[in-house]
């Protein structure tokens, strides 16, 4: 998980899991909050997403990542009113033995600046924020750790309990991988 102390002169200092090396090739499960908790990514009601204007953006970067990125492969992805679910899997090498580049920070860097500068442009709000700063991730560690995980994904909607509103119109869901 990623955790964040100030130190003297307003610094901030990062703090990760010893153990855990988040640049290797792995299935990862992402979690990334609007600034304050927000609510500006849709509205779910009666466990369906309607994603608002800017959650559309979200979800339209989140599938560009994969276009992107060669070394990703985007799995389970639900944008929720405030937070946005994923899981992820970096690929070790490519098919002709190049070493893999992306770094697990700096995919959710990119994609959390293009969310930022289209929606913050949509909102005609240049600058402002739109995430919490970093993000928290957690590996999985095996198939069944990710089904698992990837069950929770889609059905995040149906566990819904935020009395928080969007302004979403037309009906959405999670998004699956493609088969």
């Amino acid at each position: 998980m990623y955790q964040s102390t100030t130190l003297p002169g307003g610094r901030r200092h990062a703090l990760r899991l010893g153990a855990t090396d988040f640049a290797e090739p792995g299935a990862y499960l992402i979690t990334i909050r609007t600034a304050d908790r927000a609510p500006i990514l849709g509205e779910v009601t009666a466990g369906v997403l309607a994603p608002s204007d800017a959650g559309r953006i979200v979800r339209r970067e989140w599938l560009r990542t994969g276009f992107l990125r060669w070394d990703v492969r985007l799995d389970a992805f639900v944008a929720m009113p405030d937070h946005v679910h994923a899981i992820v899997l970096l690929d070790d090498v490519r098919e002709d033995g190049a070493p893999r580049r992306t770094r697990l920070g700096s995919l959710i860097g990119g994609f959390k600046a293009s969310c930022a500068v289209s929606i913050n442009e949509l909102r005609d709000t240049p600058g402002a924020p739109v995430w919490q700063r970093g993000y928290f991730e957690r590996v999985l560690r095996d198939e069944d750790e990710v089904r698992e995980v990837r069950r929770h994904v889609y059905e995040n909607p149906l566990r819904w309990r935020g009395a928080r509103a969007g302004s979403g119109n037309d009906s959405g869901a999670a998004t699956r991988p493609p088969r």
